[in-house]
């Protein structure tokens, strides 16, 4: 019982025990399911925790197990090579150790300097891999008397040497679609002047924290929230590196949680050092073109010229600057703004101590570079040719992610000769005859050149300017190649006459007076290319001279059937069997041209070209490469030197006489070559150190009015000048079995020993005494047929007896004239 306050008397219920169990069942039914599903939910996401942890640990396990980018591969030039008792030209030698990134110091201490005095140079060479294997760094001593190196010593051990090998210098890279151009760099490389300065920029609690700054954030979002606006980022090295390594740069939360993530598995499977080693080469530090220029490495190539390690504070304290945006801090636009981030580093550096205040003054004063330096190497046409060889090998993916070395056998200062050349003469053909210069389609030219005892390709060019116009004129370019041809045809004739199949001897006489040949496609009037006819010459002449007719009457008295059989078995590719076929209607391209030469240099035997050494690996693997093809015996040493000694004559009195007054000297042998409507201009000149092919024309065939020797002979000769400027005194060598008499020029009839203006010519010694010249009657009875075309005269069955120039034959001597002309008194 119990009483309410007004008095009234209540009744207190007592509590059901039936209520208070039912209670209970209601709390288990609903809980205990509620505290289950909620472990159940719980337990999922953990297990999707776990398996998204793992599939992103798989992921960048998979990535950092190997190098985590693709790297290009790169083409090498072959190494420059100076021997005791050879010539070393300073200045050539100093250009070419600044592009391979070698800097002046006094005393020199460490690799990549050199230093110079009267005697000689001290150069203290790089860590390098060659194409005969890796070299380690080593201090050398090399004396100079008169330009000639006398002594090459070791500094270290005092050993002597008879030659020292610089390494090879970059032609150019192959780039994967994303055109990133890195060489990655070990973290011992790398100057703690870097490190010190990137950590006080980027992330100064690194090396304490797990991969994500807590602190960071928070100051970095007081700071934000105090100025309205982001003023402070809060994101890590490690941060940044799992950014630029596996996500984009949007900002969503997705991708902040993703990448904080990222950052401690990071930091739980990689030490610090490697972490800061993979964000070194990670870094971006701007455009070069249309190539990225990624890694510390490649950055201080492209500002400064130099490997990392010769980092000054002020650069690297631009460098450093840059990485907050390379298009922003661009020192090139944007001077400014790279000066004074650059500053502010070097301040914080100072007050960190990591720099004292002289040095830091010395920094500021520092100007910033004025221009970049080129990372696509200089040789692109080079890179072009590799790439298109090594198809058939590597697939163009392993080229393009691989990062193989590849060393050809250009030699870098013929490279650049070959490119400054072309440059040259066609900017002064352009300048001498303003019809040829051409917004919509520029004169263009190639160059090859070769060892012409190996086959090796020193310099190849394939056209103007790669970058405006990237197709490859040394190697796809098939032209008619004119007279260029016609050595050969008087081959054919002088190897044929050693076998007893005719009787041709250089100073055999050919006629020279009009000739109509009547063909299916009606009558074919060759003419000689100044419409000069001259009445008789001699073989010899009619080669020097380039002239058409002789050449024309001469392959119908071998046969053309005949002719273009030999020229297959030489190497020229589908010679047609026509009668223009002597005039060079044959297809080839300056590479093609250039192997075809090599005979002449080799006693006859011809040598295939190539371009391509070896190919490495990391850890100096090499790939196997197919070895060059062995020479092929294509014809008679004797033969071969009767018409090289005639080619020489081509030099001293016939269509490439130019070539002194250009300013070549030396010994030297050649032939031009102009197609129909001087289309194409061609010449090949020989020494005994090079064969080199020129080439002028446009792309779209159309007249330039160049003969070979106004268009590529030009080039040849500034080509020449540069990588060769000495000539070469030493006479091509006579082979055995041949035998020199002196003969009139024109006559061809034999002079006595000494007689004035006789010049040497060479015969079979086993037809000396045969040697008086026969003159060629190449017209036949009228009807006959030979090599399926029918011959006619211009006129009366009998030779032409008024030929617009006529040269009397006998055997006076001849003398000069002042004009250079050769006459009779």
């Amino acid at each position: 019982m119990s009483q309410s306050v007004d008095g009234t008397t209540q009744t207190r219920k007592k509590a059901s025990p039936e209520k208070g169990i039912r209670r209970k069942g209601v709390f288990w039914r609903y809980i205990i399911p509620a505290f289950l599903g909620g472990a159940f939910v719980t337990a999922l996401v953990l297990m999707w925790a776990g398996i998204y942890l793992l599939k992103t640990l798989t992921r960048m396990e998979e990535v950092l197990r190997e190098t985590p980018w693709n790297l290009p591969s790169r083409i090498y030039s072959q190494p420059f090579e100076i021997q005791v008792g050879g010539p070393l030209n300073r200045a050539e030698f100093i250009a070419r150790l600044a592009r391979l990134g070698y800097r002046p110091a006094e005393p020199v201490r460490s690799s990549g300097e050199y230093s110079w005095d009267e005697k000689g140079f001290d150069l203290f060479l790089f860590d390098a891999v060659s194409p005969d294997g890796s070299r380690k760094a080593q201090r050398l001593r090399v004396d100079l008397s008169d330009d000639v190196v006398s002594l090459i010593w070791n500094m270290e051990t005092g050993v002597r040497r008879s030659s020292l090998e610089l390494e090879p210098e970059l032609l150019g890279s192959i780039y994967d679609p994303s055109a990133e151009d890195r060489r990655p760099i070990p973290l011992g490389d790398v100057p703690q002047l870097f490190k010190d300065c990137l950590l006080v920029s980027e992330d100064q609690s690194f090396f304490e924290h797990h991969g994500v700054d807590l602190s960071g954030i928070v100051r970095a979002f007081l700071v934000n929230l105090k100025s309205g606006s982001v003023k402070q980022g809060a994101s890590t090295i490690t941060q940044q590196l799992m950014r630029n390594l596996f996500l984009t740069r949007k900002k969503t939360y997705r991708r902040k949680i993703d990448e904080a993530i990222m950052a401690v598995l990071m930091e739980l499977t990689r030490s610090k050092d490697r972490i800061l080693e993979l964000y070194i080469n990670e870094c971006y530090f701007g455009q070069a073109g249309a190539v990225s220029v990624a890694g510390l490495r490649q950055g201080a190539r492209y500002y400064f010229n130099q490997e990392p390690r010769f980092l000054r504070p002020a650069q690297c304290a631009m460098l450093v600057a840059i990485l907050r945006g390379p298009n922003y801090y661009n020192p090139f636009k944007y001077p400014d703004r790279v000066k004074k981030r650059r500053d502010f580093l070097l301040a914080r550096m100072t007050q960190e101590g990591t720099l004292s205040k002289e040095e830091r003054d010395l920094a500021i004063q520092e100007p910033l570079p004025e221009a970049p330096h080129s990372l696509s190497g200089l040789a692109p046409y080079v890179v072009d040719a590799v790439r298109r060889q090594l198809s058939t090998q590597l697939n163009l993916e392993e080229l393009q992610s691989e990062g193989y070395s590849i060393f050809t056998t250009i030699d870098m200062g013929k490279q650049l000769a070959a490119k400054r050349a072309i440059q040259k003469t066609l900017d002064e053909l352009e300048s001498r005859y303003p019809r040829l210069k051409r917004a919509e389609q520029p004169l263009q030219a190639a160059l090859v050149s070769l060892d012409p005892y190996t086959g090796m390709v020193l310099a190849m060019e394939g056209g103007r300017d790669f970058k405006k116009s990237p197709y490859n004129r040394a190697l796809l370019a098939f032209r008619p190649i004119g007279s260029v041809i016609k050595p050969f045809l008087y081959l054919c004739a002088l190897e044929g006459s050693q076998r007893g199949d005719y009787e041709w001897l250089p100073n055999s006489l050919l006629e020279d007076t009009p000739i109509t040949i009547d063909t299916p496609s009606g009558p074919w009037k060759p003419e000689n290319y100044h419409q000069d006819y001259y009445g008789l010459v001699t073989l010899r002449r009619a080669l020097e001279e380039s002239l058409n007719v002789p050449a024309v009457r001469l392959s119908q008295r071998i046969g053309l059937n005949v002719l273009a059989d030999y020229f297959t078995r030489l190497g020229i590719p589908n010679p047609p069997c026509v009668p223009s076929l002597v005039l060079g209607t044959v297809e080839m391209t300056p590479y093609q041209v250039a192997g075809l030469y090599t005979l002449f240099l080799n006693q006859g035997e011809r040598l295939s070209p190539y371009f391509i050494r070896s190919i490495v690996k990391e850890e100096n693997r090499r790939l196997p490469l197919p070895s060059p093809q062995p020479p092929e015996r294509a014809a008679s040493p004797q033969a071969v030197y009767q018409v090289l000694s005639m080619l020489e004559g081509v030099f001293e009195r016939g269509t490439a006489k130019s070539a002194r007054s250009l300013g070549w000297k030396g010994i030297a042998a050649g032939k031009t070559g102009t197609t129909d409507r001087r289309l194409d201009s061609w010449f090949v000149g020989m020494t005994p150190d090079a064969i080199t092919v020129a080439w002028v024309g446009f792309d779209q065939p159309e007249p330039t009015g160049l003969t070979g020797s106004m268009g590529a002979l030009p080039i040849w000769v500034n080509y020449m000048k540069e990588a060769y400027p000495e000539g070469n005194p030493e006479p091509f060598p006579i082979p055995k079995g041949l035998t020199q008499k002196p003969v009139y020029y024109f006559s061809g009839q034999l002079a006595a020993p000494g007689a004035p203006a006789a010049i040497p010519e060479y015969f079979l010694s086993q037809t000396i005494g045969e040697e008086s010249p026969t003159v060629d009657m190449p017209v036949p009875p009228r009807g006959q047929k030979t090599g399926g075309y029918e011959i006619k005269h211009s006129g009366d069955d009998e030779l032409l007896t008024k030929p617009v120039k006529a040269v009397e034959i006998d055997s006076k001597p001849l003398k000069e004239d002042k004009e250079g002309e050769w006459r009779i008194p």
